[in-house]
């Protein structure tokens, strides 16, 4: 479709795009996640934390393979939080997921994994782990030997496209390459900088999540 000089073009990237530039691949990423949800409390080299990090890994081995990663852990520690949370007695029936009324707390080899607050430790451990290693990697992106080269390719075809991108990738290796912000992210400014609403014409989706935003209750946004 033709929009003023410009024809329109999508393009989706997938994982190991921004590899080149230095970002953890999906098994990077996996790896930190288990050491940091292994740590999870004090004296872990003693604590049967690390039972619960072994037996984790035993369930998602179970269900998806031994190629499981970070976002199958999470959704894995999720769902336990769901169940715990239904199983409560103050939860009522419309808030409570349909596994928990087949089997108990007590029903399962599975169910050190539900007993206290490990799992809700282990899900801050999971997101502050991944946000940590991108935030990282994305200070880097202009100092890797490749830049130049990926930079330029974006911005050629910024220059003959108007471009929407989706990516299933975090970082914003496409923001630094193309100068985009938040109104290619599909926000626009109200009242001043700090006000942001949303608009329809975003150029940029990441699928999986982002490390460019978060709700900030201090200034709404």
């Amino acid at each position: 479709a033709s929009n003023g000089s410009a024809s329109r073009q999508s393009i989706f990237l997938g994982a190991g795009a921004s590899i080149d530039l230095g970002m953890p691949s999906t098994n990077n990423l996996t790896d930190r996640v288990f050491e940091a949800t292994r740590t999870v409390g004090p004296d872990f080299e003693e604590d049967p934390q690390f039972h619960r990090t072994q037996l984790l890994r035993a369930a998602l081995t179970k269900a998806y393979g031994a190629n499981h990663h970070f976002e199958q852990a999470l959704h894995a520690l999720e769902s336990i939080e769901s169940l715990k949370r239904s199983w409560r007695n103050n939860t009522s029936s419309q808030h409570r997921v349909f596994e928990s009324s087949i089997f108990g707390p007590t029903d399962s080899k599975y169910q050190p994994l539900f007993e206290d607050h490990w799992t809700r430790r282990a899900i801050e451990a999971l997101l502050n782990t991944v946000q940590r290693s991108i935030v990282d990697a994305n200070h880097k992106v202009q100092t890797q030997p490749s830049w130049p080269h990926i930079q330029a390719f974006y911005r050629q075809l910024n220059e003959h496209f108007e471009l929407t991108i989706a990516t299933t990738n975090y970082d914003s290796v496409i923001e630094q390459a193309l100068d985009w912000g938040a109104k290619e992210h599909g926000f626009r400014t109200e009242v001043d900088s700090s006000q942001f609403d949303l608009q329809s014409n975003a150029r940029i989706f990441h699928l999986h999540g982002s490390t460019h935003w978060q709700w900030d209750s201090l200034a709404n946004i």
